[in-house]
């Protein structure tokens, strides 16, 4: 799946995806690369398809959380989304978070004359090899910095993780789309150490200041 959607953001199709990138999101593509940005393509069987293509099967792809099953069949679960690979302490990539953006992001009309808006993010549903309630995005790429004693830095999001470490802080972590978790904290203890210092720094919002408080 990360080859995929790595594939589609460097396509034709991906050109919307690399403008919000650059123009809203001001990465350049070093920061693209670094962390593995993608984009799932605006087909809803695109990733399906290059998965049975590669020999994996539509249920393979339900379990490792990459394809969605609806009324009419599988689907690519993070299909018209900025996609963002989350990675284990190996550094092997075991689920995604999507962004949706653009005109991706406008209300969209249901057969019942009604509307929807799509989520701001998606988050990768719980798979056999993929616990949100302890993983902690960006935590593979900060283990360089906390091993050098540098204090661990608590954000809120994906994109947060990505500014503070191009900022020059580059311990930052955040959960995958839920709260922090016992299992969080301790994940982070073994990584700063006894007397290891961990800065919050949610957002500045009411609820983003709520959150840290629970945090701390």
């Amino acid at each position: 799946a990360q080859v995929f959607f790595r594939t589609r953001l460097g396509g034709d199709d991906g050109r919307v995806a690399r403008a919000y990138l650059k123009d809203t999101r001001k990465l350049d593509d070093a920061a693209v690369d670094d962390f593995g940005i993608g984009f799932g393509g605006t087909s809803d069987r695109g990733l399906k398809e290059f998965l049975v293509g590669q020999g994996f099967s539509a249920e393979d792809g339900v379990k490792a959380g990459v394809l969605g099953r609806g009324e009419r069949g599988e689907y690519d679960f993070f299909r018209h989304r900025i996609t963002i690979p989350i990675r284990n302490q190996r550094g092997d990539v075991i689920s995604f978070g999507g962004r949706i953006f653009g005109a991706f992001a406008e209300p969209r009309t249901l057969p019942d004359g009604s509307s929807r808006t799509p989520p701001k993010y998606l988050n990768g549903t719980q798979t056999p090899i993929y616990d949100k309630a302890t993983v902690l995005y960006g935590l593979f790429e900060a283990q360089p910095a906390l091993k050098q004693g540098k204090p661990a830095v608590l954000v809120e999001g994906y994109f947060d993780v990505i500014a503070v470490h191009r900022a020059g802080l580059a311990t930052a972590v955040a959960p995958c789309g839920t709260s922090l978790t016992p299992r969080h904290v301790e994940e982070l203890q073994k990584r700063v150490g006894d007397g290891g210092r961990v800065v919050v720094c949610l957002d500045s919002d009411r609820a983003g200041q709520e959150a840290a408080q629970k945090a701390i």
